[in-house]
């Protein structure tokens, strides 16, 4: 019963070294990496060494290496996912804009006053907006042949100002239904 119990340990004891000897030796630790991976517990240097094996023609020009690839499609209907819905101007309470698809409804007292069509372009290489002077950052909105920036828009807020900084920011916050 001795013996047994002296096995046992010995036994557990030899299994933890051979574990923290897998820790240090990245050469044993290499199958556990996905698994460490899918945990969120990879070493950050080699993460980079992983997401740099993303084939060239999956990257994307405008993001750092290493990161996947998002095209202009999926950026287009996240952020008109993200855009769809009631807006509520907060300088003047009393006016709203509806995004619905490609679609902007302007609202005054509840009144629809206008309803215009408007397009993304998130490089604003496009005509209007390629040949604007100090254009400020951000995506461009071209609305009936004006291009726009968009300098914020998240779950709350939606601010977008004139490309060439002609005017102030208007500043929109999200109607909750």
């Amino acid at each position: 019963m001795k013996k047994n119990i002296l096995l046992s340990v010995f036994t557990l004891l030899l299994l933890a070294v051979a574990m923290n000897a897998c820790k240090s030796d990245p050469k044993q630790a290499e199958g556990t990496e996905s698994a460490a991976n899918e945990k969120g517990m990879v070493d950050p240097a080699t993460r980079g060494q992983m997401d740099s094996e993303v084939p060239d023609d999956v990257a994307n020009p405008e993001q750092a290496p290493g990161q996947l690839a998002i095209t202009e499609e999926m950026r287009n209907k996240g952020f008109h996912k993200l855009l769809d819905g009631k807006w509520r101007n907060l300088a003047d309470q009393s006016k709203v804009i509806e995004f619905r698809g490609t679609q902007i409804i302007y609202y005054e007292n509840g009144k629809e006053v206008k309803n215009t069509s408007f397009e993304i372009d998130f490089t604003c290489a496009n005509s209007p907006c390629k040949d604007i002077e100090n254009r400020q950052p951000g995506w461009c909105m071209i609305e009936d042949g004006v291009c726009k920036t968009v300098t914020r828009l998240d779950m709350l807020y939606f601010i977008v100002q004139p490309a060439d900084g002609s005017a102030g920011k208007t500043q929109y916050e999200k109607v909750k239904n």
